[in-house]
């Protein structure tokens, strides 16, 4: 999955801080096993059906006890944006602020952990642009 800085494809070839860690790791162990960036879905379901997958940039969830973490190499923090002016607005709606609409990058940790808080995110693909008629 792509994600700017941590992995994604820079001219077709795999780059960012979890490669780059990859690639230090072949170097250490004098591997040579190609480094792919692929959906989380696919990833997922080769590191668990696949010998000697390794995931970089994981996030740990409860779902993924069963793996073995070796990190962190990277922290980060969920947070949540309003339009300019309408903070204090949203932030006097709670709890019903739980029940607004939202967005995430679909299937990702991320989202689940917004779901599993009780927010009411979205993380499907938005639906196909219908040309308007002139």
């Amino acid at each position: 999955m792509e994600a700017k800085p941590i992995s994604f494809l820079n001219m077709d070839e795999p780059d960012g801080m979890a490669v780059e860690l990859a690639r230090e790791l072949q170097r250490c162990t004098g591997g040579k096993e190609a480094i792919n960036i692929v959906p989380w879905a696919r990833a997922n379901a080769m590191a668990n059906s696949e010998p000697n997958v390794l995931l970089l940039s994981a996030v740990a969830t409860p779902e993924r006890r069963h793996l073995t973490l070796i990190g962190p190499i990277f922290k980060s923090h969920i947070v949540a944006y309003a339009a300019r002016g309408r903070a204090d607005e949203l932030r006097a709606r709670d709890p019903s602020l739980l029940s607004l609409r939202s967005g995430g990058r679909r299937g990702s940790a991320f989202v689940m952990s917004a779901r599993a808080n009780g927010y009411n995110l979205s993380d499907a693909p938005p639906p196909p642009k219908v040309p308007r008629a002139c």
